[in-house]
C-alpha cells in the first residue's frame, strides 16, 4: 500500500543490511530473528528468545519478563493517525499497521467517562479470560468489546457490571469486531470457530455463576453468593 509519510532520507543499519531484505523489502521475520540474536549476545546469563507468535522478542530476568517489538513508524503527511508497522509474525516477511497509542487513548477516554471504573472491570475480565478461557480472546479484542457494550451507560457497581458483561459478551463474541483504528485486520480474525464457540460456552457458564451469586445476595445468603463469585474469580473467603 503506497504511503505518504514524513520520512528521513539516507541509509540506516536496518535498510542497509542486505541480510534483512527479501527483494526490495525489509523482512519482518529477519528483523525479529536479528533482535533475538542480539538479546542473546547482550544478556548471555538471562533467558531470551522470540515470542510464540514470532513477532516479538523477550528477556527474562528473575521474575521480570520484558517483551520487545520492533516497529517502523510512519507519520502521515495529511495529519491522519500515525502508523506503527510491526512484524506480522509466524515466520512471514510481512509487516502490519497498528497504533497502540490510539488504542490507549480510546481506553483512557472511555475509562474517564466511567469515572475510572472501566479499567478495573476490564482487568477483571482479562483475568477471567486468562484463567478460565486460556486467553482465547485477544486482550485488545476483549477491551474493544467491553468499551462498545458499556458505551453511554452508567456503571451500577462492579458486580452488576460484570453480570451484564458476561451476558452480553456471549452474543458479542459471535460478531465481527473491526479494528477501531481502521488500520489492521478485524480484531477477531485470529479467533477460529472452535475457540469462538468454547469462549461463548465458558462465558455462559460464568454468567450462570454470577446470576446465582446475584440471586443469593438478594436473599442475603452471603455464603452461597461468595461461593459463586469464587467459582468465577477465585475470590478468597
Amino acid at each position: 500500500m503506497p504511503l505518504s509519510a514524513h520520512c528521513s532520507t539516507g541509509q540506516t543499519p536496518l535498510t542497509a543490511d542486505p541480510r534483512l531484505k527479501v527483494g526490495n523489502h525489509i523482512s519482518g521475520d529477519a528483523v525479529v530473528h536479528r533482535l533475538a540474536e542480539h538479546l542473546a549476545a547482550w544478556y548471555p546469563c538471562e533467558e531470551t528468545g522470540k515470542g510464540s507468535k514470532e513477532r516479538t522478542c523477550f528477556i527474562k530476568r528473575g521474575s521480570i519478563n520484558v517483551d520487545l517489538t520492533p516497529v517502523v513508524w510512519y507519520s502521515d503527511v495529511h495529519g491522519r493517525i500515525d502508523q506503527y508497522w510491526m512484524p506480522a509474525g509466524g515466520g512471514k516477511i510481512d509487516w502490519k499497521p497498528t497504533n497502540p497509542k490510539e488504542d490507549q487513548r480510546r481506553l483512557t477516554e472511555a475509562n474517564q467517562y466511567h469515572d475510572g471504573e472501566l479499567l478495573k472491570v476490564a482487568r477483571m475480565m482479562k483475568w477471567w479470560n486468562r484463567r478460565h478461557n486460556m486467553d482465547r480472546i485477544k486482550g485488545i479484542h476483549l477491551e474493544t468489546m467491553i468499551i462498545k457494550l458499556l458505551e453511554g451507560m452508567t456503571l451500577d457497581g462492579w458486580a452488576n457490571t460484570i453480570h451484564y458483561l458476561f451476558d452480553k459478551l456471549r452474543q458479542e463474541i459471535g460478531l465481527s469486531c473491526p479494528d477501531p483504528t481502521g488500520l489492521g485486520d478485524r480484531l477477531d480474525s485470529t479467533l477460529n470457530d472452535v475457540d469462538r464457540c468454547l469462549s461463548e460456552i465458558l462465558l455462559g457458564m460464568s454468567f450462570a455463576n454470577v446470576t446465582a451469586a446475584q440471586g443469593a445476595a438478594s436473599r442475603n445468603d452471603m455464603d452461597t453468593c461468595l461461593q459463586e463469585w469464587q467459582a468465577v474469580f477465585d475470590l478468597e473467603t
